[in-house]
Formats: structure tokens, sequence, C-alpha cells
């Protein structure tokens, strides 16, 4: 038996001894404790589009090479392992959902990577697709960047460039200060829909501005111009149907970049800037453009001041996008609660998840499509908790609790909802649990059925595989079944000694010292006479006898350490 082993056996022994444990099937007389109908527990694994597969990994690089380059810092291993800490939490954060950290996003957004995502969405040729649609809201809310300007792939725009009759200057300059207000009135929508082509829905390929302030890929718009015409033989614009008076490209080797808006009004009144302290503030920008900046930029953006005139740190992405981006973890919740309120009217679904943001994205989502909801989280007052409790018990209409795991995971009645999904996952599980005890409860009258949601080759799959492996460990010791069974009297004497069967059913004991080095047991004085040595019943009292001794030492050792000293 391995030292290992023997100390598991030793804990398990002891464990049964001290420990109490009823679960949800423990037995009382034969009968169960408590009667409650059943409960499914599922895990669905969800896979990340080529766009948030690239910010992923990207967010990893970064983090990794900020941990190589503080190995000069004055204490390498406390900074590199403050970073790494943060990196796991930022990794868990981006697979909710891309605006869950948010400022981090916006410090990686630079020309390179908008210019790889851009790629990555022309080459899906579908203007529905998640990498798509993405691509669409980080251009759209991201300050001063418009559509990056890409040359068809087989022609030179020169050639077709005597067909378009408009000032390109202007033109462009009118465009610049149209898409600047729709920024600042926070007419995200109507933005979202300025960076695509009319025509094909996708990312403007060899880019053309028309009068309308409409952008066309090339290759559109000429489709447009010899298909769609208006009395006097101008095209018609296929979005807003007014006549295309000037048409011109936009560039080929640029990009559109938009005026710095100003600060309005009319942001505040729609909600869409961040209200925090300053303190907090400065704390979230650490963690947004400067922390992948290098010693010399941050020196440069402290002494420029542009820090703090970021606008796109002050912008709340998530109140402008109101629920339209898209996720992979946020699409499958979405799609799981519309199947459950189909098919049950009556359905009552509670999300858990760990991250404040997420409850705000997955609130804009219950109010686009129409789910009356209510929330539950640790920033709440204690009268608003109740009150959020009484209004998803009472009201039949209300089917959405959105409640974070600390907050809403212990110390609740939620058994009038049956259906429980969890976005995040724990390091320990029996946080989870918890969680998913409020609805499997005294008074639950259907089945629960619990969702886990992960997402795959991400940090998801570790906790997953961790929590796996720490409950298995857990219920080997103090699992129902562990501390249901007793070991046997060879068993027991296993764990100090060396014990060997004979055939006559009695047992050989060799006792172990330091150094797991058997020692052999005083022999028993040999008998007078064969007859005597040989007699069943002079043997069983000798085995008797050897038991007793081991029993009464092993007693006296356990005496021993529990006295107190």
């Amino acid at each position: 038996m391995r030292q290992g082993d023997e100390v598991h056996q030793r804990l398990r022994n002891l464990c049964r001894t001290y420990i109490l444990l009823r679960t949800h099937s423990s037995r009382l007389f034969s009968l169960p404790i408590i009667k409650l109908p059943g409960i499914g527990e599922s895990v669905i694994k969800v896979d990340f589009c080529d766009v948030e597969r690239r910010i992923y990994d990207e967010v990893l690089e970064q983090f990794i090479a900020n941990i190589n380059g503080l190995s000069d810092d004055t204490n390498p291993y406390l900074a590199q392992c403050r970073c790494f800490l943060t990196m796991i939490l930022k990794l868990r954060m981006i697979s909710s959902h891309s605006l869950t950290t948010q400022n981090l996003v916006k410090g990686l957004l630079n020309s390179s990577l908008m210019r790889d995502l851009v790629e990555i969405a022309r080459e899906t040729r579908d203007p529905d697709h998640p990498s798509t649609q993405i691509t669409k809201w980080f251009i759209t809310l991201k300050k001063g960047v418009s559509l990056p300007a890409a040359p068809p792939d087989n022609e030179d725009p020169s050639q077709s460039r005597n067909e378009l009759n408009g000032d390109r200057e202007e033109l462009v300059k009118q465009f610049h200060k149209f898409t600047t207000e729709l920024h600042e009135d926070g007419q995200w929508d109507e933005r979202l829909r300025r960076t695509s082509c009319p025509h094909c829905e996708l990312t403007p390929i060899g880019p053309i501005i028309t009068s309308c302030m409409h952008l066309y890929c090339e290759e559109c718009y000429f489709i447009l111009k010899n298909s769609l015409t208006s009395a006097d033989g101008k095209p018609t614009c296929q979005t807003c149907n007014n006549p295309i008076a000037e048409a011109e490209y936009c560039g080929t080797a640029e990009r559109i970049i938009l005026d710095e808006p100003s600060v309005t009004s009319s942001l505040t009144q729609n909600n869409t800037r961040r209200t925090k302290p300053s303190s907090q503030k400065k704390s979230s920008r650490l963690f947004g453009s400067r922390m992948f900046a290098t010693a010399a930029q941050r020196s440069r953006m402290k002494q420029t001041g542009d820090e703090q005139q970021n606008e796109d740190e002050e912008l709340d992405w998530i109140s402008a996008a109101q629920g339209g981006m898209p996720g992979a973890k946020v699409d499958k919740v979405r799609e799981l609660v519309a199947n459950w309120v189909r098919e049950d009217p009556d359905a009552k679904v509670v999300v858990f998840t760990q991250f404040l943001d997420f409850v705000r994205i997955f609130s804009s989502i219950c109010t686009k499509e129409g789910w009356a909801h209510c929330r539950l989280t640790g920033k709440m007052s204690i009268g608003a908790r109740d009150s959020s409790m009484n209004e998803f018990r009472e009201k039949r209409e209300v089917k959405v609790m959105i409640a974070s795991l600390m907050a809403g995971g212990t110390g609740l009645d939620m058994s009038m909802a049956n259906k429980c999904i969890l976005v995040d996952l724990w390091w320990n599980e029996a946080v989870q649990q918890q969680a998913f005890c409020r609805l499997y409860r005294i008074g639950q009258e259907k089945v629960v059925e619990v969702v886990k949601i992960i997402v795959q080759n991400t940090i998801d799959d570790y906790i997953l595989q961790l929590q796996t492996k720490k409950s298995a460990n857990i219920n080997s010791t103090i699992g129902e079944e562990a501390l249901q069974k007793r070991d046997k009297i060879i068993d027991l004497l296993k764990m100090f000694a060396e014990v060997e069967m004979q055939e006559n059913g009695g047992i050989r004991v060799e006792i172990r010292r330091k150094g797991n080095k058997p020692t052999k047991a005083t022999k028993a004085p040999k008998a007078t006479s064969k007859a005597t040595r040989n007699d069943p019943r002079v043997k069983d009292q000798r085995a008797k006898n050897a038991i007793q001794a081991l029993a009464l030492r092993l007693s006296s050792q356990c005496l021993r350490r529990n006295t107190p000293r």
C-alpha cells in the first residue's frame, strides 16, 4: 500500500467518525428524508467565432508578453504573479462576452488588429455571421475609426474613376461630419448601418461614398448603377431610395478617420457614458490602453494627458450596443431561454453569472426580446433585492432572473423557477451547487434543469477539468458512499502493519517501523507438544489474542492523539 493511499484511508476513517452528512438522497428508516422532483444537470460546449477567437488569443499573447517583460522589475516574481492572476480574470471575463472587459478591448483595438478583424469578417461573406456583426460593432463604437478602405481584389480603382462624378474631398468631409454627429448623438444602430454596404451588407471593398452618405462596395455600386436608375438616369440608393447625385472613391490606401467628437449632453441623456467615481475610472483605465503600452508610451500618455481625454474609455459600449453585439455564450443563453419560454409559458429561468457587466448585457437582450425580467446583484440594496425577489415570485409575466453567483447563490428561495443557467464556472463546485439548490429545495414542484455553458479551448475547459478532479477527490473521502462504508479489521490492520492471510484463515502481522521496514512481531511461545501446536482451537485463540492486543494498541494511540495538550 502506497503512503498516499494510507493517508487517504486514515483520513476517510476519521471523517466517518466525526462527519454527519445529509444530502437530498439520504434516507432515514428506509425512507427519503426529503421528497423532491428530479434534477438534471448538463454541460453545453460552444465555440468562439473567428473574431472572438482572435481577440481572446490577442489578450493571451499580450499578457504573456507582459509577464515576460516584468522579469526585470524590482520584485519580478510578485509582479509576474499579479499579472498572471489578472490574466486569468480577464480571460474568464472575455469568455463570457467581449464587452464584459470593454476597457481592455478598447486598448487592444489598434489599427493592426482592426485590419485583421475586418479581413476575418470579409471571409465569412455573411452579413449575419457573428464575426461580421462583432466587427461592425467595433468599427461603430470605436471613436475616430470608420471602415478600413481596401482596394478591390483584381481591379485598379483608377480604371473606373472616370465613371464617377463626385468631389472626393467634399464627400469625405461630409461623411466625417455626418458620422461624427451620429457618434455624438448615440445613434448606434444608424451608425452601424452606415458601416455596411447597403447591397451586400458586408464590409465595403473598394468603398465608394455617395451623396446620400452611404458606403458601397465598388462592384455593388456599379451593379446598382446598371439596375436601379431614376427618371434623370442617376442611380437610386438601395437604402434611402434617393437619387445618387454624386459618388466617389473614398480612398484605397488609407482609412476614413472621424473628427474628434466633442462631449455633448446627449450622450449623458442617452446613458451611454459611465458615471463611476474618478478613482474607479482611473483604476479601469489601467486595464485599458495603458496595460499593453510600453514604459515610454505610458510616460508619454502621462505627459500629454491623452489618457484622460480618451473618449473611447469614457463611452460605455454596453449601453451603446443595447444587446446587439453577439457572443458565443450570450447567444446560447438567449437560445435556451427562448426555447424554454416557448415550450412552457409558465417557465421561469434563473441566469447565474459572476460579472456585473454580463448582467447588464443580458438585461438589454431580455428587453430587446420582450422578456420581463429582474436583477439581483451585490450592488443592490437589501430592499431592492427583496423587491426584485417578490417581483420574480409573484408576477407571472416576469420570466427571467439575472443574478450574480455570490449575491444570489446562497440564502434565497427560488423554487418558483425550475430552469437554471450558469454562465461562468467557479473554482469551487460547491459554490455552484449552492446556487443550484436555490431552485432545488422544499417547495419545488417541477423537475429542475441546470445547464452549464463553457467555451471550448478556453480557460473554461481548465476550470471544468479542475472541478471534476476536485469533486472526485472529495467524493472519495467524504462522499455519501465513502462515509457509508465501513472498513474490516483486516483493512484497519493494513494501515499500521503488513498483514498476511494464512491458509487456515488466520493472519500473520508484521509491524512497520520507521523507514517502512517491517519488523516481525514477537513470536508466541512454542507449544510443549506437537498435538497442542496443531490444535485448531489453540490457533484460533492465538489469532484472537494477537488481534485484541493490536486493537488495544490502536485504541490507546487514538486516545493519545485526541487528548488536548
